[in-house]
């Protein structure tokens, strides 16, 4: 969870889509003079290094670069997103279908139901 992308979950809501950070903030530098790429690259050395969050990356991001250089850098990443979203839905189908071969679990997934005939015992 590490852009500011959402995208439809299966079976409603909304799931994060991933971002590739240093490739978002080399993004942002095109849409801003160039007196703002060493803020850029700061904040992105520290939210490389643990000292900045994703909250207070976004929150810098937009102080420094803008709403609208932020909107163009992201319109220039739709080919990725399209990627992400796309590697997200086949994992999504590849995650069923293994579970579909798999055939039915027990409780709590613990495993394929036993049956047992009445009066019986297990190794007796």
């Amino acid at each position: 969870d590490r852009g500011p992308l959402q995208a439809d979950r299966p079976g409603g809501g909304m799931e994060p889509l991933s971002l590739s950070i240093p490739e978002l903030i080399s993004s942002v530098k095109r849409f801003v003079s160039e007196d703002k790429h060493d803020l850029l690259q700061g904040m992105l050395d520290r939210y490389l290094s643990g000292d900045l969050g994703k909250a207070e990356l976004q929150q810098e991001l937009r102080e420094v670069a803008g709403k609208d250089a932020l909107r163009e850098a992201l319109c220039t990443m739709v080919p990725q997103i399209h990627d992400l979203q796309k590697r997200r839905e086949q994992a999504i189908t590849q995650a069923t279908r293994s579970r579909r071969a798999r055939g039915p679990r027990g409780p709590a997934g613990l495993g394929p139901y036993v049956l047992q005939t009445q009066g019986t015992r297990p190794g007796g």
